[in-house]
Protein backbone atom coordinates (compact mmCIF):
# COMPACT_ATOMS: atom_id res chain seq x y z
CA UNK A 1 0.00 0.00 0.00
CA UNK A 2 2.84 2.13 0.75
CA UNK A 3 3.97 2.39 -3.00
CA UNK A 4 0.99 3.32 -4.48
CA UNK A 5 0.52 6.33 -1.65
CA UNK A 6 4.43 7.72 -2.83
CA UNK A 7 3.98 7.17 -6.82
CA UNK A 8 0.45 9.33 -6.55
CA UNK A 9 2.23 11.95 -3.70
CA UNK A 10 5.31 12.51 -6.75
CA UNK A 11 2.86 12.63 -9.45
CA UNK A 12 1.06 15.50 -7.63
CA UNK A 13 4.22 17.35 -6.78
CA UNK A 14 5.56 17.01 -10.32
CA UNK A 15 1.84 18.28 -11.31
CA UNK A 16 1.79 21.13 -9.39
CA UNK A 17 5.85 22.05 -10.01
CA UNK A 18 4.44 22.13 -13.80
CA UNK A 19 1.52 24.31 -12.98
CA UNK A 20 4.37 26.78 -11.38
CA UNK A 21 6.61 26.64 -14.31
CA UNK A 22 3.44 27.50 -16.80
CA UNK A 23 2.11 30.02 -14.48
CA UNK A 24 5.49 32.06 -14.38
CA UNK A 25 6.21 31.51 -18.03
CA UNK A 26 2.97 33.24 -19.12
CA UNK A 27 3.62 36.31 -16.53
CA UNK A 28 7.16 36.43 -18.24
CA UNK A 29 5.21 36.65 -21.68
CA UNK A 30 2.62 39.38 -20.28
CA UNK A 31 5.32 41.10 -18.58
CA UNK A 32 7.65 41.95 -21.67
CA UNK A 33 4.36 42.19 -23.71
CA UNK A 34 3.63 45.22 -21.09
CA UNK A 35 7.52 46.28 -21.79
CA UNK A 36 7.71 46.40 -25.37
CA UNK A 37 3.88 47.46 -25.90
CA UNK A 38 4.56 51.03 -27.95
CA UNK A 39 2.16 53.86 -27.85
CA UNK A 40 0.28 54.56 -31.20
CA UNK A 41 -1.38 57.44 -32.38
CA UNK A 42 -3.90 58.66 -34.99
CA UNK A 43 -2.90 59.49 -37.93
CA UNK A 44 -4.69 59.83 -41.60
CA UNK A 45 -3.62 58.19 -44.54
CA UNK A 46 -4.14 57.60 -48.32
CA UNK A 47 -6.28 54.38 -49.11
CA UNK A 48 -5.24 54.96 -53.04
CA UNK A 49 -2.53 56.64 -55.21
CA UNK A 50 -3.83 59.95 -55.44
CA UNK A 51 -2.58 61.98 -58.31
CA UNK A 52 -1.13 65.61 -58.32
CA UNK A 53 -4.16 67.97 -58.34
CA UNK A 54 -7.13 65.72 -56.79
CA UNK A 55 -9.17 67.31 -54.69
CA UNK A 56 -9.38 65.36 -51.50
CA UNK A 57 -12.86 63.03 -50.63
CA UNK A 58 -13.54 60.94 -48.04
CA UNK A 59 -13.17 57.86 -50.13
CA UNK A 60 -9.39 58.87 -51.06
CA UNK A 61 -8.26 58.23 -47.06
CA UNK A 62 -8.97 56.31 -43.50
CA UNK A 63 -7.49 57.00 -40.24
CA UNK A 64 -4.36 54.09 -38.67
CA UNK A 65 -2.66 53.66 -35.72
CA UNK A 66 0.58 54.66 -35.90
CA UNK A 67 3.90 54.87 -33.82
CA UNK A 68 3.72 57.72 -31.76
CA UNK A 69 7.69 58.42 -31.98
CA UNK A 70 7.30 57.81 -35.77
CA UNK A 71 4.49 60.08 -36.55
CA UNK A 72 4.60 62.74 -39.90
CA UNK A 73 5.53 65.68 -38.11
CA UNK A 74 1.77 68.09 -39.22
CA UNK A 75 0.39 64.93 -40.17
CA UNK A 76 -3.25 64.85 -39.47
CA UNK A 77 -5.54 63.12 -37.33
CA UNK A 78 -9.10 63.49 -38.60
CA UNK A 79 -9.89 62.69 -42.23
CA UNK A 80 -12.44 65.70 -42.13
CA UNK A 81 -9.46 68.08 -41.29
CA UNK A 82 -8.11 67.63 -45.07
CA UNK A 83 -11.45 66.43 -47.27
CA UNK A 84 -11.99 69.27 -49.80
CA UNK A 85 -8.08 70.41 -50.26
CA UNK A 86 -6.16 69.70 -53.65
CA UNK A 87 -2.66 68.05 -53.57
CA UNK A 88 -0.21 69.45 -54.82
CA UNK A 89 2.49 66.66 -54.97
CA UNK A 90 1.73 62.89 -55.79
CA UNK A 91 0.74 60.96 -52.78
CA UNK A 92 0.93 56.98 -52.51
CA UNK A 93 -1.12 54.52 -50.90
CA UNK A 94 -1.11 53.91 -46.96
CA UNK A 95 0.91 57.30 -47.04
CA UNK A 96 0.79 59.53 -44.23
CA UNK A 97 -0.78 62.85 -45.45
CA UNK A 98 0.87 66.22 -44.46
CA UNK A 99 -0.02 69.62 -44.84
CA UNK A 100 2.89 70.63 -47.19
CA UNK A 101 1.43 68.36 -50.20
CA UNK A 102 -2.41 70.13 -50.21
CA UNK A 103 -3.67 73.28 -50.98
CA UNK A 104 -7.10 74.59 -49.59
CA UNK A 105 -10.05 74.31 -52.32
CA UNK A 106 -9.43 75.71 -55.66
CA UNK A 107 -8.28 73.11 -58.58
CA UNK A 108 -7.46 75.93 -60.46
CA UNK A 109 -4.39 77.12 -57.80
CA UNK A 110 -2.00 74.19 -58.10
CA UNK A 111 0.18 75.09 -60.37
CA UNK A 112 0.84 78.38 -58.22
CA UNK A 113 1.32 76.91 -55.36
CA UNK A 114 3.94 74.96 -56.83
CA UNK A 115 6.35 77.73 -57.85
CA UNK A 116 8.67 78.74 -55.19
CA UNK A 117 9.36 82.41 -54.36
CA UNK A 118 11.19 84.40 -56.80
CA UNK A 119 10.73 81.52 -59.49
CA UNK A 120 8.29 81.79 -62.51
CA UNK A 121 7.00 78.73 -65.00
CA UNK A 122 6.52 79.55 -68.36
CA UNK A 123 5.66 77.11 -70.88
CA UNK A 124 7.09 77.09 -74.39
CA UNK A 125 6.35 75.56 -77.60
CA UNK A 126 7.70 72.27 -78.85
CA UNK A 127 7.69 69.51 -81.75
CA UNK A 128 8.01 66.36 -81.74
CA UNK A 129 11.68 66.18 -82.37
CA UNK A 130 12.49 69.51 -80.02
CA UNK A 131 10.23 67.58 -77.35
CA UNK A 132 12.73 64.63 -77.05
CA UNK A 133 9.53 62.69 -79.19
CA UNK A 134 7.68 63.32 -75.60
CA UNK A 135 10.34 61.28 -72.89
CA UNK A 136 10.39 65.30 -71.45
CA UNK A 137 7.88 64.70 -68.32
CA UNK A 138 7.11 66.47 -65.33
CA UNK A 139 9.78 66.38 -63.36
CA UNK A 140 12.81 65.97 -65.09
CA UNK A 141 15.23 68.66 -66.14
CA UNK A 142 16.77 69.63 -69.21
CA UNK A 143 19.05 72.23 -71.01
CA UNK A 144 17.39 74.52 -73.64
CA UNK A 145 19.29 75.27 -76.40
CA UNK A 146 18.33 78.05 -79.16
CA UNK A 147 19.11 78.26 -82.70
CA UNK A 148 18.87 81.69 -83.56
CA UNK A 149 20.17 83.99 -86.69
CA UNK A 150 23.31 86.26 -86.42
CA UNK A 151 23.04 89.41 -88.77
CA UNK A 152 26.46 90.61 -89.63
CA UNK A 153 28.87 90.51 -92.66
CA UNK A 154 27.94 87.00 -93.19
CA UNK A 155 24.47 85.43 -91.98
CA UNK A 156 24.13 82.09 -90.32
CA UNK A 157 22.79 80.47 -87.41
CA UNK A 158 24.41 80.40 -84.13
CA UNK A 159 23.09 77.58 -81.16
CA UNK A 160 23.38 78.39 -78.05
CA UNK A 161 22.90 76.68 -74.76
CA UNK A 162 20.30 79.31 -72.68
CA UNK A 163 19.86 77.60 -69.99
CA UNK A 164 20.91 74.10 -67.92
CA UNK A 165 19.64 72.25 -65.48
CA UNK A 166 15.87 73.51 -65.91
CA UNK A 167 12.55 71.82 -64.40
CA UNK A 168 9.86 70.90 -66.30
CA UNK A 169 6.61 71.40 -64.23
CA UNK A 170 4.23 70.43 -66.57
CA UNK A 171 3.46 68.87 -70.21
CA UNK A 172 0.99 70.18 -71.96
CA UNK A 173 -2.19 70.09 -68.91
CA UNK A 174 -0.31 67.29 -66.96
CA UNK A 175 1.02 68.34 -63.80
CA UNK A 176 1.40 64.39 -62.40
CA UNK A 177 5.14 62.86 -63.59
CA UNK A 178 3.57 59.29 -61.96
CA UNK A 179 0.95 59.68 -64.69
CA UNK A 180 3.21 61.19 -67.63
CA UNK A 181 3.74 58.67 -70.45
CA UNK A 182 6.08 58.76 -73.45
CA UNK A 183 3.74 61.54 -75.06
CA UNK A 184 4.19 64.22 -77.90
CA UNK A 185 2.62 67.00 -76.64
CA UNK A 186 3.10 70.83 -78.22
CA UNK A 187 4.21 72.52 -75.17
CA UNK A 188 6.24 72.23 -72.00
CA UNK A 189 5.69 74.71 -68.86
CA UNK A 190 9.60 75.29 -67.13
CA UNK A 191 10.04 76.27 -64.39
CA UNK A 192 12.66 79.52 -64.38
CA UNK A 193 14.10 82.46 -62.87
CA UNK A 194 12.28 86.11 -64.08
CA UNK A 195 15.62 86.82 -66.06
CA UNK A 196 15.52 83.28 -68.01
CA UNK A 197 12.07 84.13 -68.45
CA UNK A 198 13.42 86.96 -70.21
CA UNK A 199 16.00 85.06 -72.43
CA UNK A 200 13.01 82.37 -73.36
CA UNK A 201 10.97 85.33 -74.60
CA UNK A 202 13.68 86.50 -77.10
CA UNK A 203 14.90 83.36 -78.18
CA UNK A 204 11.14 81.73 -79.23
CA UNK A 205 10.46 85.23 -80.65
CA UNK A 206 13.67 85.28 -82.86
CA UNK A 207 14.74 81.48 -83.62
CA UNK A 208 13.93 77.88 -82.63
CA UNK A 209 13.80 75.71 -78.96
CA UNK A 210 15.50 72.81 -78.77
CA UNK A 211 15.04 70.74 -75.02
CA UNK A 212 18.37 68.44 -74.22
CA UNK A 213 17.03 65.76 -71.27
CA UNK A 214 19.56 65.40 -68.69
CA UNK A 215 19.90 62.19 -66.65
CA UNK A 216 18.66 62.34 -62.89
CA UNK A 217 22.04 62.72 -60.87
CA UNK A 218 23.41 65.01 -63.73
CA UNK A 219 23.62 68.91 -61.87
CA UNK A 220 26.63 69.48 -63.37
CA UNK A 221 26.55 73.01 -65.45
CA UNK A 222 29.05 73.06 -68.37
CA UNK A 223 28.66 76.11 -70.05
CA UNK A 224 29.37 75.08 -73.74
CA UNK A 225 30.51 77.94 -76.18
CA UNK A 226 27.99 79.22 -78.79
CA UNK A 227 28.30 77.17 -82.09
CA UNK A 228 27.81 78.82 -85.56
CA UNK A 229 27.05 77.09 -88.60
CA UNK A 230 30.54 77.93 -90.38
CA UNK A 231 32.20 76.89 -87.10
CA UNK A 232 30.23 73.20 -87.77
CA UNK A 233 31.30 72.78 -91.17
CA UNK A 234 34.94 73.40 -90.20
CA UNK A 235 35.60 76.74 -91.56
CA UNK A 236 36.20 78.62 -88.35
CA UNK A 237 40.22 79.08 -88.91
CA UNK A 238 40.00 79.46 -92.56
CA UNK A 239 41.41 83.48 -93.89
CA UNK A 240 38.79 85.28 -96.23
CA UNK A 241 39.01 84.57 -99.46
CA UNK A 242 40.33 87.25 -101.58
CA UNK A 243 40.52 87.72 -105.47
CA UNK A 244 44.32 87.74 -107.18
CA UNK A 245 44.90 90.70 -108.89
CA UNK A 246 45.09 89.98 -112.24
CA UNK A 247 48.22 90.57 -114.16
CA UNK A 248 48.88 93.60 -116.43
CA UNK A 249 48.37 92.88 -120.22
CA UNK A 250 50.36 95.38 -122.56
CA UNK A 251 48.22 96.30 -125.78
CA UNK A 252 50.19 98.42 -128.81
CA UNK A 253 47.49 100.39 -130.65
CA UNK A 254 48.26 101.62 -134.13
CA UNK A 255 45.95 104.55 -135.14
CA UNK A 256 46.91 105.72 -138.83
CA UNK A 257 50.48 107.25 -138.17
CA UNK A 258 49.95 107.40 -134.32
CA UNK A 259 50.79 104.30 -131.95
CA UNK A 260 49.26 103.73 -128.74
CA UNK A 261 50.32 101.43 -126.09
CA UNK A 262 47.60 100.80 -123.46
CA UNK A 263 47.59 98.66 -120.50
CA UNK A 264 44.77 96.70 -119.12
Amino acid sequence: MKRPAIFFGVAALLGLATLWMVHSYTQSLSQHAQVTERPAAQVVIATENIPIGTKIEEKHVKVTAWPAESRPAASFEKPEDLVGKVTIASIVANEPIVPAKLVGGAQGAVLPQMIPTGMRAMSVPVTKVSGISGFVTPGTKVDIVAVVQTRGEVVTKRAITLLEDVKVLAMAQTLDERDAKATVVDTVTLLVTPADAQKLTLAVADGQLMLSLRGVADAVETNPQPLTAIELAGDATAPPQQVAEAKAVTVELIRGPDRVIEKF
